[in-house]
Parts: C-alpha cells; sequence; structure tokens
C-alpha cells in the first residue's frame, strides 16, 4: 500500500505540506501502536488491555478529526502543496480511521467476556436519543 501511494505521489511529482506530512507520520505511528496493543489484547484476553485499547481507540479518533480539520484548514489556505495532495491526504487519513477501528474491535469482544452487561450497556450508548420535537 505504501509503495502504491508512494508511486502515485512521485509520477506526479507532488509531495505532502511538511505540516501534512508530520501529521499522517504521527497518525500512522498511533496506529502502529494501537495494532500492537490489539495484538496484546488478542493473545492475553486481559480486560484491562481492552479497556485501554477503547480508549486509544477514543484518542486516534479525535486525532484523525484534529488532523482532517487542520488539512482543509491548509487548503483554505491555498497552501499549494495541501491542494495537490488533498485526495491522497484524506484517503489516507480515512484508510488509517478504518485499519484502527478494525484493530480496536477486538477490545469490544474481550470486554464482553469479561464483563457480562457489557454488550447491552455498549449498544444502549450508542443508540441516538428520541426526537424532542415528537409530541
Amino acid at each position: 500500500m505504501a509503495s502504491d501511494l508512494e508511486n502515485k505521489k512521485i509520477s506526479a511529482n507532488r509531495s505532502f505540506s511538511e505540516p501534512g506530512l508530520e501529521e499522517l507520520e504521527a497518525l500512522h505511528g498511533h496506529l502502529i501502536t494501537n495494532l500492537k496493543l490489539c495484538l496484546s489484547v488478542f493473545l492475553s484476553g486481559d480486560a484491562d488491555s481492552a479497556r485501554r485499547l477503547r480508549r486509544a481507540k477514543q484518542r486516534f479518533r479525535v486525532l484523525e478529526r484534529r488532523y482532517a480539520h487542520a488539512h482543509v484548514e491548509r487548503l483554505h489556505h491555498q497552501v499549494v502543496q495541501s491542494i495537490e495532495t488533498s485526495s491522497l491526504h484524506l484517503g489516507l487519513l480515512s484508510d488509517m480511521k478504518r485499519l484502527n477501528s478494525l484493530f480496536c474491535s477486538i477490545a469490544y469482544g474481550v470486554l464482553e467476556q469479561a464483563e457480562p452487561g457489557y454488550e447491552t450497556e455498549h449498544a444502549a450508548s450508542m443508540e441516538t436519543p428520541p426526537d424532542l420535537h415528537e409530541s
């Protein structure tokens, strides 16, 4: 995947802006850290590690949103490198977010086994609130 990406970037003779590249590298670092924790949770079934992984997923999502917003800000400021690599940059953010979600999903299975009723509580917290405009 990385080599295909590099080939697309090189063939078009484009590069990420310095802040954009730093953000992608930082998010990739968090992705690798979460993958390692995921493997640990998968192999050990440790509920405490699963909770840490779930929190890491939330932190990752906050970072991903922050970096996407920063990229859009660079577009608004007409940063040429950001304009040229925008679809590639946003695609990478999206791919890393999706991978992180897949990695972190193992935490929910471990927590369901360790904490009876976790699945019900988790599902209830994910429900949307009722429409306040209904009579």
